[in-house]
């Protein structure tokens, strides 16, 4: 049977895993984890109640096909690309754990399918209350919305392939960073096309998608059409062909994600050593630090600029802010057609790109600075080196990525065609100083305090900055006001000194924060040392 004693405990034990991630240190933490969670899942919940609500008013057959018909394609949209993009919705147990057991594969593998319903319960709430909304309808037969289980069963297994397939391949030099940066790009596409295509063209290509969909052979249109009545042999063939397919597709890809070494993947990776006197660029650039820092200060540097850059999640982190960041923001920078906008986005567009940026890095460069150290950071209580001076070396590392960060995408602005002049530049400059300069205060406390095991191999998904992330997203909350307070006292004055005057009182308290919670921090590395370090050794976890 499909729901016997084993598969319950497996499924419960997924369950008591992701609750189990929720923080557990105070109360308040807790509560305030379980508000937004139910908030989301309330807000879905309001989805499903306007489908059962809503539905049942379409009184014309075409309407209410074509209104499922795009609503299966979002479903099938959101089943498959967000889950692996929110920080727990490509959760699910690790099973390749349970080999040692003599479970067959075909066993494993409905096993799996039924864990992956715990990354898609927002598209299950809403496909109830679209349930409910065609039994109420009066154009629409009692027997049309069973044909969304089938439908259900193919983004499983699908899902479920998709998970192993990107998987293998987020473990391929060279390859990982362009899919993961290939795939968020393409949660952008929305974005790009409402700000950057004429809404007469977005209708066009509506009307366009309604004349064409009936001939589509795709399976929300087939489900769609079997949903609201229309039974054929074509339809009812065309879906259980696609969920076969997608059973197919699943099995075969998580057959060979059992056998997956990824030991012997990452050992692949390694370039053999040749006797090349040839430096290569990134050692000549980390040799600067020596001719600039004294010693050990100089040597801890170095050694940062040479591992970050190769560590695969820093390195997709990196591309992702100077990248993803623009893109996120370009479209913004026009009106729909193609005029330019002129107003505060295009005036502060550099501000708005490198702060994002920072905000996608701020589990390696603020938050948790410790985190790719791992059971290495025990060498920093042993070595003749101060605590003190390793820190300062995490602060000046972070400084330099996000100059070159700036750089970056200052000249991948330039590409885009947008100029900025020289006293934007300043500006823009001042008000990520001052930014910087918050983060990297609260993130010694937050690096120390409430460090965190992140596997550093793994591009796609990791445990997060955790708490230490949430106080750095109230920094930034925080600082918004001395931003804004500088942009009104220039308005005010019609001077920029009125402008460059508040953002330096701002960076002035920045400064002294930084030297409280500096001194903070140390002592809590020395108080905490067992802590800290056990903190930063802990293993893999049964949740992948």
């Amino acid at each position: 049977m499909i729901f016997d004693q084993q598969t319950r405990v497996i499924v419960w034990a997924q369950w008591r895993s992701i609750f189990n991630r929720f923080p557990r240190e105070s109360k308040s933490g807790l509560v305030f984890t379980w508000f937004f969670t139910l908030l989301w899942y309330a807000g879905f919940a309001c989805l499903g109640v306007l489908a059962a609500w809503g539905l049942p008013l379409t009184k014309d057959h075409k309407t209410l096909l074509h209104i499922v018909d795009v609503g299966l394609l979002v479903a099938f949209l959101y089943w498959q690309f967000v889950p692996l993009l929110m920080a727990s919705g490509g959760l699910s147990l690790d099973l390749k754990r349970l080999r040692v057991y003599p479970i067959p594969d075909s066993r494993m593998f409905g096993i799996e399918v039924i864990l992956r319903a715990s990354t898609c319960v927002e598209v299950l709430l809403v496909l109830v209350g679209a349930t409910i909304g065609l039994w109420r309808s009066p154009i629409a037969p009692w027997y049309g919305p069973l044909f969304f289980l089938p439908f259900a069963v193919f983004n499983l297994c699908l899902s479920a392939g998709v998970r192993d397939l990107l998987t293998r391949l987020m473990r391929k030099k060279g390859v990982r960073e362009f899919v993961v940066l290939g795939f968020v790009l393409l949660t952008q596409v929305p974005n790009v096309l409402v700000h950057m295509v004429p809404q007469e063209k977005l209708s066009a290509y509506a009307k366009q998608y309604s004349a064409i969909s009936a001939m589509l052979p795709v399976p929300w249109q087939w489900t769609a059409r079997l949903a609201v009545g229309e039974i054929s042999l074509a339809a009812v063939a065309g879906l259980t062909l696609w969920v076969a397919l997608g059973a197919w597709f699943g099995y075969s890809q998580f057959r060979r994600g059992l056998r997956f070494d990824e030991a012997a993947a990452e050992s692949a990776n390694r370039a053999p050593t040749t006797n090349s006197n040839r430096i290569p660029l990134l050692e000549r650039l980390a040799d600067l630090p020596l001719k600039i820092f004294p010693e050990p200060l100089a040597t801890l540097v170095q050694k940062e600029l040479l591992t970050l850059p190769r560590v695969p999640r820093f390195r997709m982190l990196f591309l992702m802010g100077s990248i993803f960041s623009l893109v996120v923001f370009v479209p913004f920078l026009w009106q729909p057609g193609g005029a330019p906008t002129h107003g505060f986005m295009r005036q502060n567009f550099l501000t708005f790109v490198i702060l994002y940026s920072m905000l996608l890095l701020t589990e390696p460069l603020f938050a948790n600075v410790f985190a790719y150290d791992r059971k290495a950071a025990q060498a920093y209580y042993v070595l003749p080196v101060r605590f003190s001076t390793v820190l300062i070396a995490k602060n000046l590392t972070a400084g330099l990525f996000i100059v070159l960060e700036i750089l970056v995408v200052c000249l991948l602005t330039r590409l885009f065609g947008d100029t900025i002049g020289t006293l934007q530049l300043f500006e823009d400059l001042a008000t990520v100083l001052v930014f910087a300069a918050f983060l990297i205060s609260v993130g010694n406390l937050t690096s120390i305090r409430y460090a965190r095991t992140v596997d550093a191999s793994n591009p796609w998904r990791g445990k997060g900055s955790g708490k230490g992330g949430g106080l750095l997203m109230l920094v930034y909350l925080a600082t918004a006001p001395a931003a804004v307070c500088a942009h009104l006292a220039r308005y005010a004055f019609q001077s920029e000194w009125a402008f460059f005057a508040v953002l330096g009182s701002a960076f002035f308290i920045a400064v002294l924060t930084y030297s409280v919670t500096f001194d903070s921090a140390l002592e809590s590395a020395d108080k905490d040392r067992e802590r800290f370090l056990a903190a930063l050794g802990e293993g893999e976890s049964v949740i992948g």
